[in-house]
């Protein structure tokens, strides 16, 4: 599979047929030579997989051929996310089919990412072993966490078949292009904030301290349909407000999720002592209400 159409059809093909099964490990038909490059959908990862963290087995001919951690034949980990303005977020969004089922499968998908609304399907590149025998082969791939995700089978051709096999060189037509072009699309060290209450309020404000002079903060909304984000950063403090998209407050903590990158560290609620002054939340008229919010800022390494 040493064409870039073959690879761009891949990646379409990797999002809307799998995204219902965006926790899981599901591929889609695919077959190649030995030494050529193969793209699998391997589920809504998170930060718990990353490429230069992850090794991989293939299991073929009765025996496994590893791929180690690090080895330059695994290419990329990237998220391939839902087009915002596809049937599917419109339908689900509005309440309403737009052609078809969109609220039934909008509904799948929540209910495979666990009610979160943030949908993308990750998908992984790498070139196969250039000794791999043709026929039926299963792909292990595991963290260093010790998890592991098997995929169902693919299938490796006859590497003398017409032509020479090659990995892909993700060229254009200007060329090839070197593999950290794809890798830059990968997600760097970031922080995920998340929050938890009784009540789900209309607005939610924070602030948050970090190392002063190292990085420089960027905030990131994983879903601008839903909701706006407003922030500022001093250098050592952030302050972030959250707010629906819509003047309608939002129906789960996990629509508030963001997330923190650009290179900061040590992000922590503001040391004032006081939870309330550190997470306030408001209700549509803008008054605080009384029950507290938790947040919870998690390192993704």
């Amino acid at each position: 599979m040493n064409n870039l159409n073959k690879i761009s059809l891949l990646i379409l093909l990797a999002l809307f047929i799998n995204l219902t099964g965006c926790m899981g490990s599901y591929t889609f038909t695919t077959a190649a030579r030995p030494g050529e490059t193969v793209a699998l959908t391997v589920g809504n990862l998170g930060g718990e997989y990353k490429r230069q963290d992850i090794s991989i087995d293939i299991l073929a001919g009765g025996q496994f051929y590893p791929i180690p951690a690090g080895d330059p034949n695994i290419r990329a980990l990237i998220n391939t996310y839902v087009d915002p303005l596809s049937k599917v977020v419109i339908g689900s969004q509005t309440g309403q089919n737009i052609d078809g089922q969109e609220i039934t499968w909008g509904n799948q998908i929540m209910l495979a990412t666990g009610d979160d609304k943030e949908w993308y399907q990750s998908l992984l590149f790498f070139n196969l072993p250039d000794d791999l025998p043709a026929g039926t082969a299963f792909v292990i791939i595991k963290n260093t966490n010790g998890d592991t995700l098997g995929t169902p089978p693919i299938t490796v051709l006859d590497k003398d078949l017409v032509g020479t096999s090659a990995a892909n060189t993700f060229g254009t037509n200007g060329g090839p292009i070197p593999d950290e072009q794809m890798q830059s699309m990968e997600r760097p060290q970031h922080y995920e904030i998340t929050f938890n209450g009784a009540t789900v309020p209309h607005a939610i404000e924070i602030n948050m301290d970090h190392t002063n002079g190292v990085g420089i903060a960027y905030v990131v909304n994983p879903r601008g349909d839903i909701k706006n984000i407003s922030w500022s950063d001093t250098g050592s403090q952030l302050k972030v407000i959250l707010m629906p998209a819509k003047n309608t407050t939002l129906g789960d903590f996990k629509d508030f999720k963001f997330y923190v990158a650009g290179g900061i560290t040590g992000l922590v609620e503001t040391s004032t002592g006081l939870l309330q002054a550190e997470v306030s939340g408001f209700d549509v008229s803008g008054t605080p209400i009384a029950e507290a919010i938790t947040m919870t800022i998690t390192n993704k390494n």
